[in-house]
């Protein structure tokens, strides 16, 4: 029987109703510190991830009205975009072929796996970038079903798009081609019509991000720095020091169980070319989380699959071509207990260390800025007061090595640029004091240009940084 459209509607509903209910009130990492306030403070593009921000800005005007609070709204588009995500992962395994058994037992061992899970629950720019990455998929399916011109189109159509919401999808049209011509009878098409398709491809890729730089999006800005920072981060990885322990986090225990019972594929004659191919893309995404995470592995490398995402679809598909239904349901349950590992661990247990209302005394507003140590001193003081302004340490700094002149002359223009719009600032105790233990010359030079005031409300401690009187 055709899988009926029904289910994938049904299922998309379902799982994200689900991941909304399973949320756990955290901001993963820097990264979420950083998208939780850039959209709260209404900034326009992120500098690596083009159409991030402006999901989450459209998120929030549209459920404005029904008094959600922010962060439920921001988390949730992920939520609602694996949601979707999913049931288009439905659509696409029926235009393959699948039964309705199939189509139903892979949109039941995608979003138990735990990467999926994990990044579905939380307010991450991989939670939506999986339901762009499905789009991808809803198209290569179409290619294989009719291997057409027009259909390579859209597929490059979508791996652009999935490029803007995150710069890995730039990999995709590795996946996709791979997955593509695994699939199809390549010796009928011939080898210039395939290369007519590469093109096509290629330049439809190009397509939309090309569009969103002449409509003003720094997309060539964006894929620059990506390119940078995965260049940088190689030469820093140091060699294959982390290489076995990022592939145990990232895959096998990111992608467990999917990513050992995939290889009851190689059973079925039929499936055997594809499940070889799929490893090109692995290898890959392999290398890619090797080179960003190498480098910071014991500081922040795990990631828990991310770079790892579009290749859930097809170890799902693999799996339920080649397994009974009730291996697929054990496979289900122990990728769910697993995602709820997952989950719970991150989350563990969070201690707000300042009171909010003692902070917003203390600064003197609740649209002011704080200088807090890193994004883990300030993630719940940013959910409780998320009018007011957070800047860690280390981003003021910067990643790379920069001189005095140059740290002071940008926070000096941060500065000036409050005190005009009358938003107070303040250093928390934790970082001024720090400053003045190990080298006190940030505190001297602040001294020097503004008044400096210790202040105490409560437990909470912090240094007002105030304009002088002219």
């Amino acid at each position: 029987m055709t899988p009926p459209v029904a289910d994938a509607v049904l299922t998309g509903l379902l799982a994200a109703a689900v991941y909304l209910v399973a949320a756990p009130r955290i901001l993963y990492g820097p990264d979420a510190f950083t998208f939780f306030q850039m959209a709260q403070q209404g900034d326009a593009v992120h500098w690596m991830h083009v159409l991030y921000l402006p999901i989450l800005r459209a998120a929030m005007r549209v459920t404005e009205p029904l008094g959600i609070e922010p962060f439920r709204v921001l988390a949730g588009a992920s939520a609602v975009a694996t949601g979707l995500g999913l049931a288009l992962l439905h659509r696409a395994a029926a235009r393959l072929g699948a039964t309705r058994r199939q189509a139903l037992a892979l949109v039941l061992l995608v979003p138990t796996t735990p990467a999926v899970a994990f990044f579905a629950v939380l307010l991450e720019v991989q939670g939506v970038f999986f339901g762009a990455v499905a789009i991808a998929w809803f198209a290569v399916a179409a290619f294989v079903r009719s291997p057409r011109a027009g259909q390579v189109a859209l597929i490059g159509l979508a791996t652009g798009l999935a490029a803007l919401v995150h710069a890995s999808g730039h990999l995709l049209p590795v996946v996709a081609a791979t997955f593509g011509l695994a699939s199809i009878d390549r010796r009928a098409l011939g080898i210039a019509r395939l290369v007519a398709f590469g093109a096509i491809g290629a330049a439809a890729h190009a397509a939309l991000p090309a569009a969103a730089q002449l409509a003003g999006f720094d997309v060539l800005g964006s894929t620059s720095n990506s390119a940078g920072f995965v260049a940088g981060s190689t030469r820093g990885a140091g060699g294959l020091t982390h290489f076995a322990a990022i592939l145990r986090n990232e895959w096998l225990l990111s992608f467990a169980p999917l990513c050992v019972a995939v290889y009851a594929a190689i059973r079925v004659r039929s499936l055997r070319v594809l499940l070889a191919a799929i490893h090109i893309p692995f290898a890959v995404y392999l290398f890619v989380a090797w080179a960003l995470l190498g480098y910071t592995f014991g500081v922040h490398g795990i990631e828990h699959g991310a770079y790892f995402l579009p290749l859930a679809f097809p170890l799902a598909w693999l799996t339920v071509r080649s397994v009974p239904l009730a291996v697929v349901l054990v496979l289900a349950a122990l990728g769910a207990a697993s995602s709820w590992a997952h989950v719970h661990h991150e989350a563990g247990e969070r201690v707000a260390l300042y009171e909010p209302a003692a902070v917003v005394e203390a600064i003197g507003s609740d649209a002011g800025l704080l200088v807090v140590q890193d994004a883990k001193e300030g993630e719940l003081l940013a959910l409780d007061a998320p009018r007011l302004a957070l800047i860690p340490f280390d981003v003021i700094v910067g990643g790379s090595p920069r001189s005095f002149e140059e740290i002071v002359a940008q926070l000096a223009l941060q500065i000036d640029d409050l005190h005009r719009q009358r938003r107070p600032v303040a250093f928390a105790a934790s970082v001024y004091e720090r400053l003045l233990a190990i080298d006190d010359a940030l505190p001297r030079w602040l001294a020097e240009h503004y008044v400096v005031e210790q202040r105490r409300v409560r437990a909470f401690r912090c240094w007002a940084v105030l304009p002088k009187a002219r």
